[in-house]
């Protein structure tokens, strides 16, 4: 690496290999060059108030003090001046498709808060030749290289094998894992109404689409609990516009299996003890059916024009969507579980399956565990009871904020699977589970893990992007206009380390130097550059 650093500085500058003095002394001119640059661009007041770090640890002879010096010797330094194997095999492993794709979508997000506080990248050369002090610095040390000579040849034309290596990787961990593109999504994960691809228009709409969905698949889906959900009067039919989808893609359904209630049930026992009133009952309601009748044609009539015709290709395209994509027909025969549907049942549900039928298998849990205790006529587990609190509180949270990231004009109330899960929480929070109530002491002191998010919330890390609060801050801090001392506290775990790496972001064409006592830290950031193809190199001793 020693001698690799001095060929590529003689090929940049078109000169001989410089000495370790020649270099030393360059590097110090430059920077010297540098600091009197940027005191011309923050001007007079700046320079006044500025803190030298020289004036903390020097005496007035500008010689180090003891005390600085003795703390200086405390630090115990490596005898070797490189890194030994294992080492740096830490550095250069190749990190878990999770954990890669979520630096990538920190280094978007560092991106994007560079470009909302007016961060430009500097489309100049990053040659900096041009400036006639470091032409002539060049000039001085013999350095110069001739004019029209050959810099490099034709070798930068071809593509790095490392840099086409690196970009195969990122797009292998967009499949696996999703990326999550703002522009366009909350989440690298879609809703249903997106994963379809149909197209939306009148009154068959996206919103009437996912109620539809939810009321004709996965409703009937959870309640094979034995446990059911709120019933739907024809008011709330016509709200969630569950009608005008079934206009639209009803003809393509299976049948829907009538429900019997115990109402219904104990009817068909008293049926001729009440034929009778029945009778009496029946004349009067005729009369009001004649009215009702009446506004339904009118209705109708309405109904006929607004209706969306589906044309043939439509009619295919819906024809797989619920038979394959819902239902997983084609898959029958298969060893793996196809359709979303299908996918309610099983343990381990793919991340990337849309968000209602996601929040469907969460449901399925919460209400066989009310069935199972409401059998059984006794208390749960409760940490399995919290355990399902959190991820349904979680589950519910990630729905309302891609529902209104993808329909910012609509309200939670538009949405039945909301109002469903809602309702689901309500009960299992005021004792559906065999009078299991939420005690807030239990929790903290048996079950405060769940706050940093249930098995839900860790499933989706990836595909949910949001960084933690010290990195927002630190972003935030950095970018304020002029010098800033930032000093960024919290506890391990939290992503300061990994700031380091991503702080480039914030200032495109700039280096970053970054002093750190702790060999493991060092590491840490240079795994990270390495993942990312930041060029970077360190210095120990």
């Amino acid at each position: 690496g020693h001698y690799s650093n001095h060929w590529r500085m003689a090929q940049k500058c078109g000169g001989r290999i410089l000495t370790e003095e020649e270099v030393h002394a360059n590097v110090v001119r430059a920077l010297d060059l540098e600091e009197k640059k940027e005191l011309r661009r923050l001007g007079k007041d700046f320079e006044d108030r500025r803190v030298d770090a020289v004036d903390n640890v020097c005496g007035p002879d500008g010689k180090p003090l003891g005390s600085m010096d003795a703390i200086v010797l405390k630090n115990k330094t490596s005898e070797t001046n490189s890194l030994s194997q294992t080492e740096w095999l830490s550095m250069e492993a190749a990190m878990p498709a999770e954990e890669r794709q979520t630096h990538r979508n920190l280094q978007l997000y560092f991106t994007e808060r560079a470009k909302a506080a007016g961060v430009k990248e500097d489309k100049a050369d990053e040659e900096d030749d041009d400036d006639p002090e470091i032409l002539a610095m060049l000039q001085e040390s013999g350095d110069m290289p001739a004019e029209g000579g050959d810099d490099g040849g034709d070798d930068d034309d071809d593509e790095d094998p490392k840099e086409a290596a690196r970009k195969k990787q990122e797009e292998e961990d967009k499949e696996a894992v999703g990326q999550v593109d703002k522009a366009k999504n909350w989440s690298s994960v879609n809703l249903a109404c997106q994963e379809s691809k149909l197209s939306y228009r009148g009154t068959f709409s996206s919103v009437a689409f996912t109620n539809w969905l939810w009321y004709r698949c996965i409703r009937p889906k959870l309640e094979e609990t034995k446990r059911d959900l709120p019933p739907l009067s024809d008011e709330e039919m016509s709200k969630f516009l569950i009608d005008d989808c079934e206009d639209v893609l009803g003809e393509f359904m299976p049948a829907m299996k009538k429900k019997e209630d115990k109402e219904d049930k104990k009817d068909k026992k008293d049926k001729k003890d009440d034929k009778d009133k029945k009778d009496k009952k029946d004349k009067k309601e005729d009369k009001k059916d004649d009215k009702k009748d009446k506004g339904k044609d009118s209705k109708d009539k309405k109904k006929k024009k607004d209706m969306v015709t589906l044309n043939a290709k439509e009619k295919l395209q819906v024809q797989n969507l619920i038979k394959n994509m819902i239902y997983g027909e084609s898959g029958k025969n298969k060893t793996i579980t196809t359709g979303w549907v299908n996918l309610i049942d099983e343990k381990d549900m793919p991340k990337m399956t849309p968000w209602e039928f996601q929040l469907g298998q969460i449901m399925k849990q919460c209400m066989a565990m009310e069935y199972a205790a409401k059998k059984k006529k006794e208390v749960p587990d409760m940490l399995g009871f919290y355990e399902m609190c959190q991820s349904l509180a979680d589950a519910i949270g990630f729905m309302k904020k891609q529902y209104a990231f993808e329909f910012p004009s609509n309200s939670a109330e538009d949405f039945l699977p909301l109002q469903d899960a809602l309702a689901l929480q309500t009960r299992f929070r005021e004792g559906s589970v065999a009078g299991a109530k939420f005690d807030l002491l239990w929790y903290l002191q048996n079950g405060a893990h769940l706050l940093a998010g249930s098995n839900f919330a860790k499933k989706h890390r990836t595909t949910v992007f949001k960084p933690f609060k010290i990195q927002e801050l630190m972003v935030d801090a950095i970018l304020q206009k002029g010098p800033q001392l930032v000093f960024g506290i919290a506890p391990p775990g939290t992503g300061k380390t990994a700031v380091v790496s991503h702080i480039l972001n914030l200032f495109p064409a700039h280096t970053l130097v970054f002093c750190c006592p702790a060999l493991p830290v060092v590491l840490s950031v240079g795994r990270i550059s390495n993942t990312l193809g930041i060029p970077y190199a360190f210095c120990k001793g």
